[in-house]
C-alpha cells in the first residue's frame, strides 16, 4: 500500500482539481433536485484516494469537495451564506466520514481488487456500509435543517444510497486501481490515440443522445458502449475507464434537459446501472489480461532462473573437471567465483558478501556494494557471526543486527564506506573443506521492493543443496556421474520447480528406466546417464501454465500444442552446456514412438534410439501407474496389457518384454513401498 511522507504538489493538484470538479459535474447530472443524487462521483474519488495516499492526503481532499459544493451552489444562482457555507460543510462531513471508514476497513481486512469471491464478498460490503453512512448523515443534515421531513426520509436515503453506492462502484474501484497500477495515473503520458479515443466517445454519445441518427436512440442502444469498455480494457490505462464514465454523466449534464422523458429518476437509474455494467465489464476483462501478463511474466522469470541454474550446474561440473580435491590454497578463489555465480543469478539482490570464519576471525573474500578493506578493518567477532547453517535464513532489517553485534561506532564507520541501508539479508553457509565452512551473505536494499521470502528463498535453499553436494562430493572423491546425479536430485527436490504431481513422476521415470536400461545389459555410466535425464526429462514444462499441467479435462488444441513443445524446450535448455548437451538429444526425444507416430521429429525405428526408446516406455509406465489430475493409476495387470497393446508400435518390442518381466516381478511395487516409507 502507498503511504508517502508527502504527497508531491502535481498530485495534490490534480486530485484537488478532479474532486472539486466531480462534484457539479454529478449536481449537474441530478438535474439540480439536490436531494435526488442518483450517482455520486466525489465519494468514489475520495474513498480512493483515501484508501491509496492515506491520511496525508485527507485535508486535500475534504477542502476539494466542501470547495465544490460552493461552486455547485454558486453555479445554480445560490448567494453564498452562512446556512449555504453551514451546509456544504455538514455534506463534505457526511460523504468524508463514509469514505474514510470504507478506506480504513478495506486496508484493515487487506481487501484486495482481484476475482477472489473473498474480496469480491468483503468489497460489496464495504461499499454498502460506506454507502449507507454517507446517506444517513447527509439526509440527517436536512432533517436537522428542516430542509427534509421524516416523512420522506426512507425515499430519500434509498435514492441517496444508491446514488453513493454507484459513486463509489464506477468511480471508486477504477481510481483505486489506476492509482496502484498504471505508469501515470495523473495523464503524464496523454497522448493522441486516447485522446482520439474520447472525440470518438463524445460524438457518438452527442448522436445517441440526440436522437440525430434515425431508428438511433439511447433507450434501445445504450449498450453499443460495451465496445468502448472492451477497448479500454485491452489497450488503455485503467485511469481513462473513470474519465470515460465521467465523460458520459457530463454530456448528459448538458445535453440530457432538452430530450428526456419526464421520469428522470427511471432514466437515471438506466444510466447508473449501464455504467455499472460498463465498469464491472472493463475492470474483470482488465484483471484477467493482467493476470495473463503476470503470468507470462513469471514464466519468463523461471525460465530465466532454470537457465541460470542450468549454468550454475554448469560451471560447477567444470570446477569438478579442473580438479578431484579442492586444496586449502584453492579454497578462496572458488568461494569467490561461487559467490559471483549466485549473485549473477538474482537481479533482486543489491549487495553481498563472501566470508571464511575461522576461530574468532572473521575474513572477507569478496564483497559487491561494499568496500572490501573497509570490511576487513573491521574487529567482528567470528563467535557472533551468523554461520554453519543447515539452510538458507533470511533477517530482517539487518542494521540492527550489524549494530547490535558491533556497537554504534562502528556502524557510522560501515555508512560512511558502504550503502548499509539494507531491508533483508539472507545468509547461507557452505562447507568447502572439512575444516572450512563459507558463510555467503545477500542484501537487499530498502529502497527495493524485492524480498527473499516466498519463491526466492526457495531457490536459495536448493542452489545451497546443490553447492554444498558438490563439495561434498569433492571432498569424497565421488564419481562424476554419480555427483551429477546426486546435484540435480537434490536440486530438483530443493527447489520444487516442478509442480507436485510433475516432481514426483520424474523420480518415478527415473528409477523404472535405471531398471530397465540394466536389464538391457547397457553399461553402468549409460545406465547412471539414463536415470539423471529420467530426473530431468520433464525440465521444458518449467514455466509452463500449470494450470495447463494438470487440467482434469480434455486440453484444447492450443493447450495440447504448447505442451508438445515441452520436449524442445528442454532439448534448448540442455545442450547449451558442454557438460549437459550430452543428454539434450534425449530429452528432445522422449516423446517419439516406434513407429513414428511420436513428436516432435516424428523419428521411426531408430536403432541408435535406444535410451530415447527406455525413457519413452518408462514415462508411459509411471503415467499410468500413478494417480493423474485428468485419470486414475491403473492396476499392474491394465498396465501389462497396454504395453502389450502397444507392442511394436508405440515401444520397441524388446524393451516391452524387459518392461513387462520386471513389472511381474515386483518393480512397481517396490517403488510405491520406497515412496511410502
Amino acid at each position: 500500500m502507498i503511504n508517502p511522507k508527502a504527497i508531491p504538489w502535481r498530485q495534490s493538484l490534480f486530485i484537488g482539481l478532479l474532486l472539486t470538479l466531480s462534484v457539479p459535474i454529478a449536481y449537474g447530472f441530478t438535474m439540480g433536485v439536490f436531494s435526488s443524487s442518483i450517482i455520486w462521483p466525489p465519494i468514489g474519488f475520495a474513498f480512493a484516494f483515501l484508501f491509496i495516499k492515506g491520511k496525508n492526503i485527507a485535508p486535500v481532499v475534504f477542502l476539494s469537495i466542501f470547495l465544490g459544493y460552493l461552486i455547485s451552489n454558486v453555479a445554480v444562482g445560490n448567494i453564498p451564506s452562512f446556512t449555504i457555507l453551514f451546509t456544504s460543510f455538514l455534506l463534505t462531513t457526511s460523504g468524508f466520514i463514509g469514505a474514510s471508514i470504507g478506506a480504513f476497513l478495506t486496508i484493515k481486512f487487506h481487501i484486495m481488487l482481484n476475482l477472489s469471491p473473498r474480496n469480491i464478498s468483503l468489497m460489496v460490503l464495504v461499499t454498502v456500509l460506506m454507502s449507507g453512512i454517507s446517506a444517513l448523515l447527509g439526509n440527517l443534515t436536512f432533517i436537522v435543517q428542516s430542509m427534509l421531513s421524516w416523512h420522506s426520509f426512507i425515499d430519500s436515503f434509498t435514492i441517496w444510497f444508491f446514488g453513493d453506492f454507484y459513486g463509489i462502484v464506477i468511480f471508486g474501484l477504477p481510481m483505486v486501481m489506476s492509482l496502484q497500477l498504471d505508469k501515470h495515473p495523473y495523464f503524464k503520458d496523454f497522448n493522441l490515440k486516447e485522446a482520439f479515443f474520447f472525440a470518438v466517445l463524445i460524438l457518438f454519445s452527442i448522436l445517441l443522445f440526440t436522437d440525430t441518427i434515425p431508428y438511433l436512440s439511447f433507450v434501445f442502444h445504450k449498450y453499443l458502449y460495451i465496445p468502448f469498455a472492451v477497448i479500454i480494457a485491452l489497450y488503455f490505462p485503467i485511469r481513462t475507464l473513470y474519465l470515460f464514465s465521467l465523460t458520459i454523466l457530463l454530456l448528459m449534464a448538458v445535453i440530457t434537459p432538452f430530450v428526456i422523458e419526464p421520469d428522470i429518476f427511471i432514466y437515471m437509474s438506466e444510466v447508473n446501472i449501464l455504467l455499472v455494467i460498463l465498469t464491472l465489464i472493463t475492470i474483470v476483462i482488465k484483471l484477467i489480461y493482467l493476470n495473463l501478463d503476470a503470468q507470462k511474466a513469471d514464466q519468463s522469470i523461471r525460465q530465466t532462473r532454470l537457465e541460470a541454474l542450468v549454468d550454475s550446474m554448469r560451471e560447477m561440473f567444470s570446477l569438478s573437471h579442473q580438479t578431484v580435491t579442492l586444496h586449502e590454497s584453492e579454497v578462496e578463489t572458488e568461494a569467490s567465483k561461487i559467490f559471483r555465480m549466485v549473485f549473477r543469478m538474482f537481479d533482486d539482490i543489491d549487495y553481498g558478501s563472501c566470508v571464511f570464519v575461522r576461530g574468532d576471525k572473521v575474513h572477507f573474500v569478496d564483497t559487491i556494494g561494499y568496500d572490501l578493506d573497509t570490511m576487513n578493518s573491521l574487529p567482528l567477532s567470528g563467535h557472533e557471526w551468523v554461520k554453519n547453517l543447515n539452510k538458507p535464513q533470511v533477517f530482517e532489517h539487518e542494521e540492527m543486527l550489524f549494530k547490535n553485534a558491533i556497537g554504534d561506532e562502528i556502524l557510522d564507520l560501515v555508512k560512511d564506506n558502504n550503502p548499509f541501508d539494507l531491508k533483508e539479508s539472507l545468509f547461507m553457509s557452505v562447507p568447502l573443506t572439512d575444516k572450512i565452512s563459507c558463510e555467503l551473505s545477500f542484501d537487499i536494499d530498502k529502497k527495493s521492493d524485492a524480498t527473499f521470502k516466498g519463491e526466492l528463498l526457495n531457490y536459495f535453499e536448493g542452489l545451497n543443496i546443490m553447492i554444498t553436494t558438490f563439495f561434498e562430493a569433492n571432498q569424497k572423491s565421488i564419481g562424476l556421474a554419480d555427483q551429477k546425479n546426486s546435484m540435480v536430485v537434490s536440486l530438483l527436490r530443493a527447489i520444487d520447480l516442478f509442480d507436485e504431481y510433475t516432481r514426483i513422476h520424474s523420480e518415478h521415470v527415473a528409477e523404472i528406466a535405471r531398471d530397465i536400461a540394466k536389464k538391457t545389459g547397457l553399461s553402468q555410466e549409460k545406465v547412471s546417464e539414463l536415470y539423471w535425464v529420467g530426473i530431468v526429462h520433464d525440465i521444458g514444462k518449467i514455466g509452463l501454465d500449470i494450470r495447463v499441467l494438470n487440467k482434469p479435462s480434455k486440453l484444447t488444441v492450443l493447450e495440447y500444442e504448447t505442451l508438445q513443445d515441452h520436449p524442445i524446450r528442454g532439448f534448448r535448455l540442455l545442450r547449451q552446456s558442454d557438460t549437459l548437451k550430452s543428454i539434450a538429444q534425449f530429452v528432445r526425444h522422449h516423446h517419439e514412438r516406434y513407429d513414428g507416430l511420436g513428436y516432435p521429429d516424428g523419428l521411426k525405428g531408430n536403432e541408435n534410439m535406444e535410451q530415447a526408446y527406455i525413457l519413452g516406455l518408462s514415462e508411459a509406465i509411471a503415467s499410468m501407474f500413478e494417480k493423474r489430475p485428468y485419470a486414475e493409476a491403473m492396476s499392474e495387470e491394465a498396465i501389462i496389457d497396454e504395453i502389450r497393446n502397444e507392442k511394436g508400435y508405440q515401444f520397441e518390442p524388446r524393451l516391452c518384454d524387459i518392461a513387462i518381466e520386471l513389472i511381474e516381478n515386483g518393480l512397481l511395487r517396490r517403488i510405491k513401498k520406497d515412496k511410502t516409507a
